[in-house]
């Protein structure tokens, strides 16, 4: 196994030293053909020496850059000036693809082009996020302010509904709403101090001492709770899961982390 990974580590050390060499060489040999391919151009300006940027683009001291390819090469098919495309050069007539004397590598990288690419698709994700959230914005309900307690027998066949939803029958138990001991205030603060993140409905301990009352009055509680956007009712089977907004935990974690600081 010694054996194994000592010729392991030497053949990745020789190979890594290769490419090094390889490296070198391609260095050494593109300033040479660049050195002898320049000496047969100048600067159409001042006719004097330039030099070559990494996107082969010329730079002469004079001021001058240009494209020495549009500039200086023609096409081999129509004896016609290139045209510069995203990827490649073309032929101005014929638009068959000519390699560019003045690319080592015969690879064109047009950065204007994919700046603006970017740049575009950086628009136009801007542009969908706000679309989304105007969109949000007009499915938005308005503010519900209460004036006065909310009645709940001017709202027909409530209790009924009531009543199928939470799974009681007509014959358990009455109850008349007016003698209730418990605002929504204490249903909420009660709810509140139970939800850590999620919970179950039938899990909310009573607080009344008549149990469909206290059932109707939390289930209503959790309706203005998840219209002020304190929690999220799901469908959970026959019961309902209340969980947490995350807003809420964001805020509580906030606070804890500024009592902890002071």
């Amino acid at each position: 196994m010694e054996s194994y990974l000592a010729l392991k580590n030497a053949l990745i050390s020789d190979i890594e030293n290769c490419q090094r060499h390889i490296s070198a060489f391609r260095t050494k040999a593109r300033k040479y053909y660049f050195d002898v391919l320049l000496i047969l151009y100048k600067c159409p300006r001042c006719q004097g020496r330039f030099i070559l940027d990494d996107d082969a683009k010329a730079k002469c001291p004079c001021g001058n850059e240009f494209d020495p390819t549009i500039e200086f090469q023609i096409s081999d098919c129509c004896a016609a000036k290139l045209l510069r495309k995203r990827l490649h050069y073309v032929c101005s007539k014929c638009h068959k693809i000519m390699p560019s004397i003045f690319l080592f590598d015969e690879r064109l990288f047009d950065r204007d082009y994919f700046l603006d690419k970017m740049r575009q698709l950086r628009e136009s994700r801007r542009w969908e996020r706000f679309e989304k959230a105007q969109m949000l914005l007009i499915g938005r309900s308005n503010n519900l302010i209460l004036t006065n307690e909310v009645e709940l027998d001017a709202i027909p066949n409530l209790f009924n509904d009531l009543n199928q939803l939470l799974g009681f029958s007509l014959g358990q138990e009455t109850y008349d709403h007016e003698d209730r001991s418990q605002s929504f205030d204490q249903y909420r603060d009660h709810i509140l101090g139970l939800l850590t993140d999620e919970i179950l409905f039938s899990a909310i301990s009573p607080i009344e001492s008549e149990n469909r009352a206290d059932r109707v009055y939390r289930f209503i509680t959790l309706i203005f709770m998840e219209h002020e956007r304190e929690v999220n009712l799901f469908p959970y089977g026959n019961d309902i899961l209340v969980k947490k907004n995350e807003t809420v935990r964001k805020r509580q974690r906030i606070y804890r982390k500024t009592e902890n600081y002071l």
